[in-house]
C-alpha cells in the first residue's frame, strides 16, 4: 500500500476545533488521505527527532503557529530534511507553513506579510496544474496567514494569487507543489482563528465580525489534498 508522510511542523492554537473534530494537523489531513487507499506516517517536526529517510511515496508539510523566517532550530532541521526528500524525487505537497518551509528550504525565502489574511477569501488559479484538477479558475479558500512567501526557489512558477498575496501556490518541476492556504480547514475552525485574532486584526483595520460572517463551509476545499495523492503520489 502507498505510504505517504505528514511532516507535522506545530500543534494548531484552535483548541475548540481539536475538542470538537479531534486530531489536530496530521488528523485532518488524514481524514482525505486514507480513505484513497494509502497508509499514513506522521513525523514531529518539533521533536527535532527526523528520520535519515524512509520509503515514502510522498510527502505532506502541515501548518504551524511558527514563522518559517524565524529560523527556529526545529525547523532549519527540517527544511533540510524536506530538501533532501525532494531531491530523492518524492512528490510533496507544502500547505501555509509547509508552503513557506519548502520555499525558504529550496532556496526562496519568507517573511512577514504585507497584509495577512485571516478568513475566507478568493485565490486565482494562473496556470493549468494536476493540483487544481475540477476546480475554477477562482474560487474560495481558507486562509490564516501573517506571513508569507517574499522570494520563490530558482525554477519555481507560480500557480495562483489573490489581491493580498503574489503567491499563493507555486510548483517546482513535476512533483513540487506548494499553497499557502488551509485545504484541510473547516468553517468553525476559520471562525475560531478570526475569534481569537480579533484584536490583531482590528490593528489592520479588520472587522472580525465581519470576516466570521464570510466564512462559509468549503466542500470542495479538501480537493486540493485528494488530487494531490491521486495526481502525483498514485498516478507516478
Amino acid at each position: 500500500m502507498p505510504r505517504i508522510a505528514i511532516l507535522k511542523t506545530g500543534s494548531t492554537r484552535l483548541l475548540d476545533s481539536v475538542a470538537r473534530r479531534g486530531g489536530d494537523y496530521e488528523s485532518w489531513f488524514a481524514e482525505t488521505i486514507i480513505p484513497l487507499g494509502v497508509e499514513v506516517d506522521v513525523i514531529d517536526a518539533v521533536s527535532g527527532t527526523l528520520p535519515a529517510t524512509g520509503d515514502w511515496d510522498g510527502l505532506v508539510i502541515t501548518g504551524s503557529p511558527a514563522s518559517v523566517h524565524d529560523e527556529e532550530p526545529w525547523s532549519e532541521a527540517a527544511a533540510k530534511w524536506v530538501a533532501a526528500r525532494v531531491r530523492e524525487g518524492v512528490p510533496t505537497l507544502g500547505v501555509c507553513y509547509g508552503h513557506q518551509l519548502l520555499a525558504h528550504a529550496l532556496g526562496g525565502a519568507t517573511g512577514p506579510a504585507a497584509v495577512p489574511e485571516i478568513g475566507q477569501f478568493e485565490v486565482q488559479i494562473t496556470a493549468e496544474d494536476p493540483l487544481f484538477r475540477g476546480l475554477p479558475a477562482v474560487w474560495p479558500s481558507f486562509l490564516i496567514h501573517y506571513n508569507e512567501v517574499t522570494k520563490l526557489p530558482e525554477g519555481a512558477r507560480v500557480l495562483a494569487h489573490s489581491p493580498r498575496c503574489d503567491v499563493q501556490a507555486f510548483a517546482i518541476g513535476e512533483h513540487v507543489r506548494a499553497v499557502q492556504w488551509h485545504p484541510e480547514f473547516d468553517a468553525i475552525a476559520v471562525r475560531e482563528a478570526i475569534e481569537q485574532d480579533a484584536d490583531a486584526l482590528a490593528r489592520w483595520g479588520e472587522d472580525a465580525d465581519t470576516l466570521i460572517a464570510g466564512v462559509e463551509e468549503l466542500p470542495e476545499g479538501p480537493k486540493i489534498v485528494e488530487n494531490f495523492v491521486r495526481e502525483f503520489v498514485l498516478d507516478r
